[in-house]
């Protein structure tokens, strides 16, 4: 219950806190990478990774949860073919001893 609490408050302080980093660094910047040479405002550029960090996350994590999903049903599926080739050979076994 109170993580239920907490949660709203530090993500609303961490939005706010991301906003003001934002607002304050407006002038711009040079990033370089490889052979490419880019000027963009660092405001517009603290945007774009964190929304790209966001995007990127959420994607991993639905990947990680699709995962251990298909790891749950795998298992259920074979424990559901364990006990239904054991009820065969059982009652294989008592009408074998029936007849």
């Amino acid at each position: 219950m109170y993580a239920k609490k907490i949660k709203p408050i530090l993500s609303l302080t961490l939005i706010l806190l991301t906003l003001t980093l934002i607002i304050q660094n407006t002038t711009l910047v040079y990033v370089q990478f490889l052979f490419w040479t880019l000027s963009i405002s660092g405001a517009l550029l603290f945007l774009l990774l964190i929304v790209s960090g966001t995007l990127l996350g959420w994607v991993l994590r639905s990947a990680h949860s699709r995962r251990i999903l298909l790891k749950q049903e795998v298992s259920k599926a074979k424990i559901l073919a364990n006990a239904n080739s054991q009820d065969k050979s059982s009652s294989s076994k008592t009408g074998a001893r029936v007849s």
